[in-house]
C-alpha cells in the first residue's frame, strides 16, 4: 500500500513538471522578438526598395566608383580591372558593358571610338568583348585607377609607356590563357575573356594588390541636377556616327542608342543604361601617319553632367597623369553622382552635343 502511495505521487508530480515546462516554452515562443514593420510612408527610409536590398548583403558597403551597396568581400583589397573594348560595327553587340560600373568612350584614330570600361565588383561579369588594341591616351585612366589593364596589343607609343611606367596588365597577344576567341566572330573583332580569367592571371603573375585610388562622390539619396531639361542627349562623332541617350522616367536612367539603334549588350540582350552620363571636353592632336590621336586629360576644361533628365554645366581638373579627374559644379564644389552607373565621353571642343 505504501509503495503504490508513493508511485502515485511521483507520477503526479512527473505530470506538474511536464506542465510547468509546456508552459514555460509556450511563454519563450510568445516573446521572440518580431521582425521590424517597415512603412513605405516612413521619411527615415529615402528608398525603401534599397533599405530591403541592403539587408539581403554581407557587410553592405558603398562601392566607390558606382555608389551602389555591395557585399563588402566584392571590393575590399581589389583592384579596378579596365578593358579595352572593340566598337566598331562588325563588333556590336558586344558583351559586359552593361556589367562594368563605369564605361568611357574615347576617340581613335579614324573616327571611331572604343570603350574603356571599368569593373571592380563585378565577378559576375562572365563575358567581355570583344577585347582591342591598348592606347597612351589610356594610360592616363590606368594610372587614375590603379587598374589592371586588360587589352590585346597596342599603339608604339602605348607599348613604350607601359614599359616605362611598368603598367600591370594583359596583352591578349602573349595570352591565351585570359582570352579566347569567340565562334562565329570574324578577325579582328573575335578575342573574349571575362573577370574569373582575369582575377585567376592577375594572381599568378602577383601583381600589387593596393586598391585602386580613385573614389567619386555620390549623394546619399537621388537628385535632379540643378540645370535645365535634358530627356534627350545627342552627341555626333565624326564618320556618321551619333550616340544618343533618352530618359526612362519610370527606371529614372538612359537607354543608349547608336545611329538611332538600341545599343544592346550581347550577353543580357537587353538594351545599354545608365544613370550618369558626363560629357568632358578635351583637346586632341594627330601624332602620327596613322591618324592616331594625343588627348589632353590633364588639364582643365568644360563639360556636362547629366542625371534624372536633367543637364548641368560642370568643369573638369586633372593635376597630373595619375591623379583623379575633378568634376566641378557651378559653385566650385566637386559635384556628388547619383548613385549607379556612368558613362563618360571624352569628346573635341567642336563635338556637336544637343539636348531637349
Amino acid at each position: 500500500m505504501y509503495s503504490n502511495n508513493i508511485l502515485k505521487i511521483n507520477i503526479f508530480t512527473l505530470l506538474i513538471l511536464l506542465v510547468i515546462l509546456l508552459i514555460m516554452f509556450v511563454a519563450v515562443g510568445c516573446n521572440k522578438p518580431q521582425e521590424p514593420v517597415l512603412d513605405p510612408e516612413d521619411n527615415n527610409i529615402d528608398d525603401l526598395e534599397d533599405f530591403e536590398n541592403s539587408q539581403l548583403l554581407i557587410e553592405p558597403v558603398v562601392c566607390p566608383l558606382c555608389g551602389e551597396l555591395v557585399e563588402k568581400r566584392l571590393i575590399e583589397g581589389k583592384r579596378p580591372i579596365a578593358v579595352m573594348i572593340d566598337n566598331h560595327p562588325s563588333a556590336r553587340p558586344q558583351s559586359g558593358l552593361s556589367e562594368a560600373d563605369l564605361v568611357y568612350e574615347i576617340p581613335f584614330e579614324g573616327g571611331i571610338t572604343r570603350f574603356f570600361a571599368v569593373y571592380l565588383h563585378n565577378d559576375d561579369a562572365t563575358e567581355i568583348g570583344p577585347v582591342r588594341s591598348a592606347r597612351h591616351n589610356c594610360l592616363d585612366l590606368v594610372l587614375e585607377y590603379n587598374a589592371i589593364y586588360v587589352y590585346y596589343g597596342g599603339s608604339p607609343q602605348a607599348w613604350d609607356q607601359i614599359e616605362k611606367l611598368k603598367i600591370e596588365g594583359m596583352n591578349g597577344i602573349y595570352d591565351c590563357v585570359t582570352f579566347y576567341r569567340y565562334p562565329g566572330r570574324k578577325e579582328p573583332h573575335d578575342k573574349y575573356t571575362n573577370i574569373e580569367r582575369i582575377n585567376i592571371t592577375a594572381r599568378n603573375k602577383g601583381f600589387d594588390k593596393k586598391t585602386g585610388k580613385r573614389k567619386f562622390s555620390f549623394n546619399e539619396e537621388d537628385m535632379v541636377p540643378n540645370g535645365e531639361s535634358a530627356e534627350f542627349i545627342s552627341i555626333k562623332y565624326p564618320v556618321k556616327y551619333t550616340v544618343m541617350y533618352k530618359y526612362d522616367p519610370t527606371a529614372g536612367n538612359y537607354l543608349r542608342n547608336i545611329n538611332e539603334e538600341p545599343h544592346l549588350d550581347a550577353v543580357s540582350e537587353t538594351q545599354i543604361r545608365t544613370k550618369n552620363i558626363i560629357i568632358q571636353f578635351v583637346n586632341f592632336k594627330v601624332i602620327d601617319s596613322e591618324g592616331r590621336l594625343d588627348i589632353m586629360m590633364v588639364g582643365k576644361g568644360k563639360g556636362f553632367y547629366i542625371s534624372n533628365g536633367s543637364i548641368t554645366e560642370i568643369k573638369w581638373e586633372k593635376d597630373s597623369r595619375s591623379s583623379a579627374t575633378r568634376f566641378i559644379g557651378k559653385d566650385d564644389k566637386e559635384i556628388n553622382l547619383n548613385p549607379g552607373k556612368t558613362w563618360i565621353h571624352l569628346v573635341s571642343s567642336n563635338t556637336k552635343v544637343s539636348y531637349e
